[in-house]
């Protein structure tokens, strides 16, 4: 497949000055079993594996994607979503998305007429913790006996039936490592078939290892970096008047799977101490403080110029990943922000396709953190630094 590939290693980011992701705390942890409902954790029809993009690599096997069978995937993505399906030697047809990045049904089914090769499954994300509605995907995966593989990547999957996540797919694919205070973690919810034997459990020394590391971490504390809100004006008037050294970016044919795909981690069944970590996180106040922080968010950035949220609300029981906020100039507001250390992430290495969304989304979609363990001062910090920014910075 053909990738834009974006290149920053020239360009003298400083480290984040607040992590993207929960880092455990003593507030983290709460009564065993409070995580309630994340989908039976011990049911035979549950995979765990080191990462989300292992459990698709599985889920993809499952569905018998691979030299003779097709893999239709959302154009709007990350590496680690097709990586899997390199992997098997699939052919990969991407479909184009909404603004909300809901499928768009009609391309589907004419990529399905047309392709040479029978599409063998179908990846739906809900992006952002979001939840698509997938009642009409999952008919026409029925209508044409395609595997749905639901990626839950950027969402809690709770097993209620009141959910619109989790629900449709024949294969369920999540992260819990970027919600949940632990070292790593992917799970594969299969309706019909028995995943768990396919991976390995991890070595003594590896759940050591981290067992320390998470005990060092409660014992010292969190570490705090320079959040001063009286500097920002400072810095960014600096940043303003500074000749930034651009990434080199570029378009390439990628025949392999990407670094950020190991191989050998395939069948590791990841951290036991990080499932532990997630039976035992508070989660209602994961759930409330995401929520939070997220409405916290919207009140920033309500009425700035040069930006715009890409939901403008949270539906009730909805669990937010990341804050997605579009920006219409990411030069120079995305290097100002990431030269003030401010935590971001984007998918701004991902395949070529003909959807304007994804190609637009590419460079101007930021991902900002409002996870649980962000402290009032980080998240004020955070805020202020985008408003100061999309104020005051020209374009």
């Amino acid at each position: 497949m053909r990738f834009n590939l974006f290149d920053p290693s020239h360009c003298g980011f400083p480290r984040p000055r607040v992590s993207l992701l929960p880092l455990l705390g003593w507030r983290s942890l709460g009564k065993p079993n409070s995580a309630e409902g994340m989908l039976l954790q011990d049911d035979k029809k549950v995979g765990h594996f080191a990462r989300g993009r292992y459990a698709l690599h599985a889920a993809y096997s499952l569905a018998g994607v691979g030299a003779s069978g097709g893999l239709l995937a959302p154009s709007y993505h990350c590496r680690t979503m097709l990586d899997p399906a390199i992997r098997l030697g699939a052919e990969i047809r991407l479909y184009p998305l909404g603004h909300k990045l809901a499928p768009d049904l009609s391309k589907i089914r004419e990529i399905i007429s047309n392709s040479q090769i029978p599409i063998k499954a179908i990846l739906a994300t809900h992006y952002f913790g979001m939840p698509q509605n997938l009642v009409e995907l999952s008919d026409l995966c029925q209508e044409h006996g395609i595997s749905l593989i639901e990626d839950c990547a950027h969402a809690i999957v709770t097993g209620r039936r009141s959910d619109l996540i989790g629900q449709y797919g024949q294969y369920v694919v999540s992260s819990p490592y970027k919600f949940f205070p632990c070292a790593d973690g992917g799970t594969l919810i299969a309706k019909d078939e028995n995943v768990r034997e396919q991976a390995e459990y991890a070595s003594l020394l590896g759940e050591t290892k981290e067992i320390l590391i998470s005990a060092h971490r409660l014992l010292s504390g969190p570490v705090r970096v320079n959040t001063r809100l009286e500097l920002l004006d400072s810095e960014i008037d600096t940043l303003t008047r500074t000749v930034f050294t651009p990434a080199n970016q570029s378009q390439e044919e990628l025949p392999t799977s990407s670094r950020n795909y190991v191989q050998k981690n395939e069948n590791a069944s990841g951290l036991g101490w990080s499932r532990w970590l997630t039976k035992h996180t508070d989660m209602n106040r994961l759930v409330t403080r995401r929520r939070n922080n997220f409405h916290l968010w919207l009140r920033a950035v309500d009425g700035l110029p040069h930006c715009k949220p890409l939901f403008n609300e949270l539906a009730g029981g909805m669990v937010p990943y990341m804050f997605p906020l579009y920006i219409d100039y990411p030069e120079p507001h995305f290097y100002i922000l990431k030269h003030l250390g401010v935590p971001i992430w984007r998918w701004d290495e991902m395949a070529v396709s003909e959807c304007k969304i994804a190609s637009n989304y590419r460079l101007n979609l930021l991902h900002l953190p409002c996870h649980q363990e962000l402290t009032v001062a980080e998240m004020e910090w955070m805020t202020s630094a985008v408003r100061k920014v999309m104020q005051n910075v020209p374009v």
